[in-house]
């Protein structure tokens, strides 16, 4: 056993006895050693399989923007309503750590779109790869119908939808950083000689 292992690598190590499988480019150049009457019918349900999970990503991308909107809402609710709900000193402070909570969850929030858009054009390049393969390319014809078309519209502020949401936690930021500054420097300047004992 021992020697019939040494005799021949791809037994005593199984990953080399297949070669790592290829993109497949056309139609003819299936999968070696495949059978060919199920590998269409199998491509197709794996096409099915894959656009269904590139629309659950749509889903799940909308639900964190509307989550991160959500926090961000609140957090403006929770600066507006600090100087009832507190009195003095307090509400100052609690005014500048929702501004700068609301920062740091706008950079997240900024991270998180810019995630989702570079795993959304890897999902798509996978779908046009595919589509090589079938009859017809419904999500490849639509991309370069719809960038011929919008192409000589296109502006720094309306390259695509990821482009455009990119801004709003970024307009987020800057409010939340306007609110900041301005917390520093009117509300909480009366108790600067206090704290520093100036």
């Amino acid at each position: 056993m021992g020697e019939s292992a040494m005799a021949n690598p791809a037994i005593a190590n199984p990953a080399m006895a297949k070669p790592k499988r290829q993109i497949v480019s056309s139609i003819e150049d299936g999968p070696t050693e495949y059978d060919r009457e199920k590998y269409h019918s199998h491509l197709i349900e794996q096409y099915k399989l894959y656009v269904e999970m590139v629309d659950r990503l749509s889903a799940r991308r909308v639900l964190v923007n509307n989550s991160f909107i959500t926090l961000n809402g609140a957090g403006a609710i929770a600066f507006a309503a600090a100087p009832t709900s507190f009195g003095g000193g307090s509400a100052v402070f609690f005014q500048a750590a929702i501004t700068l909570a609301c920062i740091l969850l706008s950079v997240l929030w900024r991270e998180t779109i810019v995630y989702y858009r570079h795993l959304s054009d890897a999902k798509f390049q996978v779908i046009h790869e595919m589509e090589e393969l079938l009859p017809a390319r419904p999500y490849t014809v639509e991309h370069e119908y719809f960038i011929g078309k919008r192409k000589a519209k296109l502006t720094p502020f309306t390259r695509g939808l990821s482009d455009m949401e990119v801004y709003i936690p970024v307009i987020a930021a800057i409010a939340s950083g306007s609110a900041l500054i301005y917390t520093l420097l009117v509300p909480a300047r009366p108790y600067y000689a206090a704290l520093f004992g100036g």
